[in-house]
């Protein structure tokens, strides 16, 4: 994996010196996206180029879309898929791919199923630190609690995710 994070990397220094951006905090928020690329190893992402810097983002993971919303008009957007290869997209795509959900839920799946999904998403969440630590419930708490948490925090992602549930699992 070192070696495909090294790779991918040096493609990404190079995109950067072709667009001539950033024309800020090049080095720093280029080796934090290499940090992120080795963190979420295995996952797939929106790159955003800048002026001012790039930030990189871990799809699927119920990261808030606002990371990508906010750069709309001033981005460039690549996605890098689970292999590591790169493509750019447009704004509306990295908005759309940013947007999905952390894991599949629906109706016709068994409480536990669904239980054992949405734990892990909390947990996996937990672990990498993806939501702000302040007032962050308990991984093992009630959903409740998540859900008033994603709010407070306006993540949409998370809050549509915590909110379909826990309307499965009062069906049940």
């Amino acid at each position: 994996m070192v070696a495909i994070v090294s790779k991918t990397y040096e493609r990404l220094v190079e995109i950067t010196k072709q667009l001539g951006q950033p024309m800020l905090y090049r080095e720093v928020d280029l080796e934090q996206d290499k940090y992120l690329l080795e963190k979420y190893a295995g996952r797939s992402f929106i790159w955003s180029v800048r002026e001012a810097g790039t930030v990189m983002t871990p799809i699927g993971v119920g990261v808030d879309p606002f990371y990508v919303q906010h750069y709309v008009d001033m981005a460039t957007f690549y996605h890098i898929d689970h292999d590591h290869k790169i493509n750019k997209v447009t704004p509306e795509e990295a908005v759309r791919l940013m947007s999905q959900q952390p894991a599949f839920l629906c109706e016709g799946q068994c409480v536990e199923a669904q239980t054992k999904a949405v734990q892990t998403v909390l947990k996996y969440g937990d672990e990498k630190g993806i939501w702000s630590s302040s007032l962050r419930p308990d991984v093992d708490g009630f959903w409740k609690d998540w859900l008033s948490f994603f709010k407070r925090d306006d993540n949409p992602v998370m809050i549509e995710f915590m909110q379909k549930a826990m309307s499965y699992q009062a069906q049940h």
